[in-house]
């Protein structure tokens, strides 16, 4: 029996290509048009449970779902969320997940690129689906609010050359 649980978590950004403008376009993603994606970093032990209880896998494909990743973000592990661009099946299953601004309290106000990209360290809520079929799981992010910005700083390399 298929199920979607859906839950939200307070915590950390890092590396957020969550708008059209900063899509993640690597070759890997062309088949579904490009992908929207986010290191989320958890802040509490009981937001990574929420997430395994709601269904999450624990690993795919012999990587572990759960990551180590920068000391000092939430609790220094994070999931990688995210969210095709297209669909293989469904036509509007797709496109950027919803971005709203919180940092002055909840509301219906969106956050836009214009206002400004989500930096390393910007704190967030987010609304994640997971969906538990009979072949296994599937998480997708579908929305985003931000509590705390943090502005995004593009790097300058050594040879000169600005990279993302």
């Amino acid at each position: 029996m298929s199920k979607t649980n859906w839950i939200t978590m307070t915590g950390y950004l890092e590396y957020a290509r969550v708008f059209e403008e900063n899509i993640d376009n690597h070759e890997f993603h062309q088949h579904v048009g490009g992908q929207y994606n986010v290191n989320f970093y958890p802040e509490t032990e009981e937001d990574i449970e929420k997430f395994f209880d709601a269904g999450a896998p624990k690993a795919v494909n012999g990587h572990k779902t759960l990551k180590e990743g920068t000391e000092g973000l939430g609790l220094g592990k994070y999931f990688r969320l995210k969210r095709n661009n297209n669909h293989p099946t469904f036509e509007n299953y797709g496109g950027a997940p919803k971005v709203f601004d919180f940092t002055e309290g909840e509301s219906t106000k969106r956050w836009t690129f214009e206002d400004g990209e989500l930096g390393n360290g910007t704190k967030a809520v987010v609304k994640v689906s997971v969906f538990k079929g009979d072949k296994g799981s599937i998480v997708r992010l579908e929305r985003l609010a931000v509590l705390e910005h943090v502005a995004w700083e593009r790097e300058e390399f050594d040879d000169g050359v600005d990279r993302f």
